[in-house]
């Protein structure tokens, strides 16, 4: 009976309010051991412990891998014979799987085997699987690797190499064969004919017939040298520097030279012949040997020489100049540069200095550059003509430090045939004047400074 003012209970009641409790508890109790379990990772000694434990967890794996390997790849005391490594087990499996299943015939072939040999494959009847034959594996050795490496630089040794050539002897005949002829046009007009003979391994020579002898150098044999030319050319004067002969322009040639060894067994002359023309003459300018170079106050006398080695007459038609003048005193009058005509003296051409521009570079200085000069003159076939250079109007100035100074350059030449060579030789006119400090006087109208004389070279 149930006691008075209690509500009955039912099973199903309680049942249900343990089941909460219960697990209430259990997660109470996961989350202690969660909890606990991270407080003793988190303790140094637990993590010591754990690394260890994976250190040996690595070593097991590795001792394990190599002792798999050792057993694979290496091969047994029954593979090893004195000749050198037999196939590994692992490829002869089908071999050995044959040797299984006809075992009789392996006993029976391996009793007749020969003492010299531990190992001699078995005999094999129709039938049995089929054998695969694996040659057996090549030992590698030194010897084969520097054998491979010696052959590769066998390819450059310089004993496979193409030998260099060997020169041949040298002779008066190769020597002459070899030779070249070229005319060089001397200063003083005519020509002269230079040689020069490639001779091999002793390289290029060059030599003239003002020579008598022509060596090529070491263990070559010497030569003389001896010519003979129609016409003869000109011999040069026995105390001339160059003994060259010389060849007139404009005319045919044609020289035999000779060379004859002056030692050796074999002393025969070889000759060659060379035929040539020489070229046109040249025109080479100079100035005067002798002019007076004293600057006066009236006419001032100089010229150029101009001398024509060609067999033919040469025109002047013209002439390129530089003019420099300085301390003189061109204001009040004209200060002309006169080219006169040889024969009469007559003049060709007439240019205004006084207009030319101030030198900034020097004190009272004036300068003109590349003045073309118009005229025309004729010069006779093998002769020289002198072309009269004048100043007028010179008027001296008493400047200190500066002495009165023409000078007259001849840059250019123009004539009526282009081919013909023009030689300017210091193609210069020069004049000056020395005036004494404080004696000069602008002004006087007699004594030596109005006629000139006061000036000193």
């Amino acid at each position: 009976m149930p006691r008075l003012g209690m509500k009955p209970t039912r099973v199903a009641d309680i049942v249900r309010r343990e089941s909460p409790a219960k697990s209430n508890g259990a997660k109470a109790i996961s989350e202690k051991t969660k909890n606990a379990t991270k407080a003793v990772l988190k303790s140094p000694g637990a993590k010591i412990l754990v690394f260890i434990g994976f250190a040996a967890a690595l070593a097991g794996a590795i001792f394990v891998m190599k002792t798999v390997t050792d057993r694979v790849l290496r091969p047994s005391v029954s593979q090893i014979s004195d000749t050198g490594i037999k196939p590994d087990a692992a490829t002869n499996a089908p071999q050995e799987t044959a040797m299984m299943q006809n075992a009789v015939a392996t006993l029976s072939s391996g009793s007749t085997s020969s003492a010299t040999s531990s190992y001699a494959p078995p005999e094999i009847t129709p039938g049995l699987l089929p054998v695969v034959q694996l040659s057996p594996l090549k030992p590698i050795s030194t010897k084969t690797t520097s054998t491979a490496t010696s052959s590769k630089k066998t390819a450059v040794q310089p004993s496979q190499q193409k030998p260099a050539a060997i020169p041949t002897a040298v002779t008066a005949r190769s020597l002459l064969d070899a030779t070249t002829l070229s005319l060089n046009e001397r200063y003083d007009g005519p020509y002269k004919a230079a040689f020069t003979t490639n001779a091999g391994t002793y390289g290029k020579i060059a030599w003239g017939l003002d020579k008598t002898t022509f060596t090529v150098g070491g263990s070559a044999p010497s030569f003389s040298i001896s010519f003979s030319c129609d016409p003869s050319p000109n011999v040069p004067p026995p105390d001339a520097i160059d003994q060259s002969p010389t060849f007139n322009v404009r005319t045919s040639y044609v020289c035999t030279v000779s060379l004859t060894p002056t030692s050796g067994s074999d002393r025969r002359t070889q000759s060659r012949q060379f035929s040539f023309t020489t070229g046109t003459g040249q025109l080479v300018v100079t100035p005067p040997s002798s002019m007076n170079t004293v600057l006066k106050d009236s006419i001032n006398f100089g010229g150029f020489v101009f001398r024509n080695d060609d067999t033919e007459p040469i025109t002047i038609t013209g002439l390129d100049v530089d003019v420099l003048y300085k301390g003189l005193n061109v204001a009040d009058s004209p200060f002309i540069l006169r080219f006169a005509d040889p024969a009469t003296e007559l003049p060709l051409a007439d240019y205004h200095l006084e207009n030319l521009a101030a030198d900034s570079s020097f004190l009272f200085t004036h300068t003109g550059t590349n003045i073309h000069i118009p005229l025309s003159f004729t010069i006779n076939a093998a002769s020289l003509k002198m072309l009269p250079v004048n100043i007028l109007g010179v008027h001296k100035m008493s400047v200190y430090g500066v002495d009165p100074t023409v000078t007259v350059t001849l840059r250019e030449v123009s004539t009526n045939q282009n081919v013909t060579r023009v030689v300017l030789n210091s193609a210069k006119i020069s004049w000056s004047c020395i005036v004494p400090i404080g004696a000069y006087d602008p002004n006087a109208t007699s004594g030596p400074y109005v006629t000139g004389q006061a000036c000193q070279q």
